[in-house]
């Protein structure tokens, strides 16, 4: 899964918009969009920080894949 695909899946886990989540990081949503595309540019790794806070995952997991999932968190509950 590609560092994209990551943040997506946390965002749409965390049940927030792509607004939402610009507003809590403090940027643009266009900025967010193009995190989530495949050719877009990557977050810098404060923006990636605090995206896994906002939306509740694993930096480890959200910067390199390593790590549990939030699709493994929600299958073990």
């Amino acid at each position: 899964m590609s560092p994209q695909q990551r943040i997506r899946l946390a965002r749409r886990h965390a049940g927030l918009s792509q607004a939402a989540l610009a507003a809590a990081v403090g940027v643009q949503r266009s900025a967010v969009s193009h995190w989530e595309t495949a050719q877009g540019k990557s977050p810098s790794t404060e923006h990636m920080r605090q995206v896994a806070l906002v939306t509740g995952v694993q930096f480890e997991w959200l910067a390199t894949g390593r790590g549990r999932s939030p699709a493994t968190r929600t299958a073990r509950r």
